[in-house]
């Protein structure tokens, strides 16, 4: 049996097992391997000199190293490259995504990318744009995306147990189908844009048709046809007679003013 001896860490006394360690006890042996296991060799990012640490975050073999560097570092000519260079990427990224002109600062909107609305909505429409190139381009995916939507819609058909009889005429080609919901009035998807657009411009001629009425402008009396919406605040015939109208406003407000107060302050002379 092997004879009792101190353990290295605790300094207790115990009896060492057959063929396991021997330096330490039962207790502190997972706890030595963990911190023998934690030492590692570093090389000093000043002196170069390598040591042993079990902390990952040292870096320095002493404080006055440590003290070295920093210094070092702080009047090294690297930190006015780094300010310019974060100036010149917030320049580039105050570029106008569009036209490559300059952001104004006090544009409202985070992030700032576009100069103006007109450059917004043309960003907005070329991203648009770049998605259905990328995305919706290619026949296999369309295909398969249209697969699905036929796959899902007879899920839910079969889930419901309901099955439409009902067919009716398209509106716009008159071809006899079988409508999947109530709703549906077109055959296609063709067939239902063409029919929007009819019903869209017979609504735009009855909305004209019902606004058109005559008027005498009220600055060179000649006589117009007044636009859809008609009424009492259509009374010029362009935007010249209102502006013109604008201007004789105020210059009769300012006359009226001046004559009242030339008049308060001879009232005043007077008493």
């Amino acid at each position: 049996m092997p004879d009792e001896t101190d353990c290295l860490m605790c300094g207790r006394r115990f009896t060492p097992q057959v063929g396991g360690a021997r330096r330490y006890c039962r207790t502190c042996r997972n706890r030595a391997d963990r911190e023998i296991a934690a030492v590692r060799r570093v090389k000093c990012r000043e002196c170069g000199s390598a040591f042993s640490t079990s902390n990952r975050a040292v870096r320095y073999c002493s404080d006055s190293c440590r003290t070295k560097n920093r210094k070092r570092r702080a009047a090294s000519p690297r930190r006015p490259r780094r300010a310019a260079a974060a100036a010149a990427a917030a320049a580039a990224a105050a570029k106008c995504r569009v036209c490559r002109g300059d952001v104004p600062a006090d544009l409202p909107g985070t992030p700032r990318v576009y100069c103006s609305d007109a450059c917004r909505v043309e960003g907005r429409r070329a991203k648009n744009l770049e998605y259905v190139r990328k995305y919706l381009a290619d026949p296999k995916r369309r295909a398969l995306y249209a697969a699905r939507l036929r796959a899902s819609a007879a899920r839910r058909r079969a889930r419901s147990g309901y099955v439409r009889e009902e067919r009716r005429g398209c509106r716009e080609c008159g071809i006899e189908f079988a409508p999947p919901s109530g709703a549906v009035w077109y055959c296609s998807a063709s067939c239902r844009k063409k029919g929007y657009r009819r019903l869209e411009r017979e609504a735009d001629r009855r909305r004209r048709e019902r606004g058109r009425t005559t008027a005498k402008c009220r600055v060179c009396s000649a006589e117009f046809v007044q636009g859809c919406g008609g009424g009492r605040l259509m009374v010029y015939c362009s935007a010249e007679c209102r502006t013109e109208d604008r201007r004789t406003y105020h210059r009769e407000y300012q006359r009226r003013r001046r004559s009242r107060r030339s008049g308060g302050a001879a009232g005043g002379a007077g008493s």
